[in-house]
């Protein structure tokens, strides 16, 4: 009886089209409904004094941001449950990450939200704005009940021991000292800077295939295309993560003349509202790293400890690079643009992929025209060893992986916080952080901070270190408490490896829900 009244989208559509036909009213609430309360049941039960049919719809899994290991209850069990409460008539998944489409596709007489929502000011999402709207548009009435509120995701925090003891642990601490007005503070601060991204550009594509088996009469893996994915990497992915949260974002960078993608480079950074400052190159690549990728684990490969399913895997990876540096020319070029403008923005951000851009007359210009810099020198498969550290002296932050802070010194033993204090002696700067993969993080400030990763089911890891690069050279420089700042950067990390490589940058919206969600707010 119960299990009748779950419904797809377009089912209800033809459902509530019936309702009205008779002159009857249909109410409509949405949301996660992670753990069903005695504020929710008094909510339905106010909301369909509005109508005769009360329909909920609630947000797929893959929406939820509010935090690692949400939604506690997944979508089945959610539908199951609001189905079994006498007062909902209909419950449907929605199909998208909010309820305009759904308001669009289904149309209700009343749209009913909580009391809390009253507020838009205090809506993270920026939706209920637009709800109302699209409700008012087809004459609809937007309402609110007053009813009494709990938080979900409070009571989840405080009963429901579902995380890693570390990231508990963690958290737990986290709750204790950074509170909602300490964060709405600094994103107000950070909103009003102005900053310029050095680096090198990338493209990242990852060409989607099917792997088939092996070439016969070769070790060579088959596979047949699917599909082609091409993203904004290196610098450029950066500047977009860094523009989600600052109104004001520049790029300084070269580009290649041999591999036409000024296009989609200007593209990408008209979403983001980025001003470029590039420096042509007629004579190299743009760099383009095509990686051949595949769900599901290559079957002729007998590698045991990768999840199979959708963990997307890299099977080969192919370079469109230049191994020199640029020429004097576009050396002076570049060196003009980064003289006559550093000094203008309150930080910059150096991305040092080894590609080009960072010549030693680069690296002091930046040094000395920069009032505050934030860098990272990344070591990867087409310039390792080659692209130290070492070539850089007094930035004011450091964001290194555990590998690119360990060659310096051709260490592999020493402690980590070991590794920091020789990478702070030979820098000469105080102020470190180091990503260190399925461990989480380490911040050296006055003293050392760890974060755990807060990513349970990472999709993909390619681009999280540069998504924590972006938010930690911006927490740093306004000073938030080490505690932040490390919440911050490991927050970017993981809504980072939730996504494909650099589709997208993080969202200020999804990063504020999942801040949120850890907060109980």
């Amino acid at each position: 009886m119960f299990r009748s009244k779950i419904k797809t989208i377009s089912e209800l559509g033809d459902i509530i089209k019936g309702i009205q036909a008779d002159n009857k009213k249909v109410v409509l609430c949405h949301g996660c409904f992670d753990l069903v309360h005695i504020g929710h049941i008094k909510h339905f039960h106010a909301a369909k004094q509005y109508g005769d049919v009360l329909v909920v719809t609630v947000t797929p899994d893959r929406f939820i941001n509010k935090g690692p290991g949400r939604p506690i209850f997944k979508e089945t069990y959610r539908l199951e449950t609001l189905s079994n409460l006498e007062v909902v008539d209909y419950v449907a998944l929605n199909d998208d990450q909010d309820a305009v489409s759904v308001l669009n596709r289904l149309r209700p007489d009343f749209y009913i939200k909580g009391d809390e929502y009253k507020d838009s000011s205090k809506d993270v999402t920026g939706k209920i704005s637009e709800e109302k709207r699209v409700v008012e548009s087809y004459g609809g009435k937007f309402a609110f009940t007053e009813e009494v509120t709990f938080s979900s995701t409070s009571l989840i925090n405080s009963h429901f021991d579902y995380l890693p003891l570390e990231a508990s642990t963690f958290l737990n601490k986290v709750r204790k000292i950074i509170s909602k007005e300490e964060v709405e503070g600094y994103f107000d601060v950070m909103r009003k800077l102005k900053i310029a991204i050095v680096g090198d550009l990338i493209i990242d594509e990852y060409m989607y295939c099917k792997t088939v088996g092996t070439i016969t009469k070769s070790p060579a893996i088959s596979a047949v295309y699917k599909s082609t994915l091409k993203m904004a990497g290196g610098s450029l992915a950066v500047a977009r993560h860094v523009a989600e949260f600052v109104d004001k974002v520049d790029l300084i960078s070269i580009v290649g003349g041999k591999n036409a993608e000024e296009a989609f480079i200007k593209g990408k950074m008209d979403e983001s509202g980025i001003t470029c400052h590039f420096v042509e190159c007629p004579e190299r690549f743009t760099p383009l790293k095509r990686r051949f990728v595949t769900r599901g684990y290559p079957n002729t490969l007998e590698i045991q400890s990768i999840n199979q399913g959708d963990t997307l895997l890299k099977i080969f990876e192919i370079g469109f690079l230049d191994d020199g540096v640029i020429d004097k020319s576009r050396e002076n070029e570049l060196c003009m643009i980064l003289k006559n403008n550093l000094s203008n923005y309150d930080l910059v951000i150096g991305t040092d992929f080894g590609h080009g851009v960072f010549t030693k007359k680069v690296i002091e210009e930046v040094r000395k025209n920069s009032r505050w810099l934030g860098l990272n020198v990344q070591t990867n498969s087409t310039n390792f060893g080659f692209n130290l550290v070492n070539s850089y002296y007094e930035p004011d932050f450091l964001c290194m992986d555990e590998l690119e802070s360990r060659l310096p010194f051709s260490d592999r033993y020493s402690t980590r916080e070991e590794i920091i204090l020789r990478l702070s002696r030979m820098t000469g700067c105080n102020d470190i952080m180091m990503t260190i993969g399925k461990d989480g993080l380490i911040y050296k400030n006055d003293e050392y901070y760890y974060a755990p990763v807060l990513a349970l089911n990472p999709v993909d890891t390619i681009g999280a270190g540069d998504a924590v690069l972006s938010m930690a050279s911006l927490c740093r420089y306004i000073r938030m408490s080490p505690m932040a700042t490390i919440l911050f950067s490991a927050v970017m990390g993981a809504l980072a490896s939730n996504i494909i490589c650099n589709v997208e940058p993080v969202r200020k919206m999804k990063f504020m829900q999942f801040i949120n969600g850890i907060l109980g707010i």
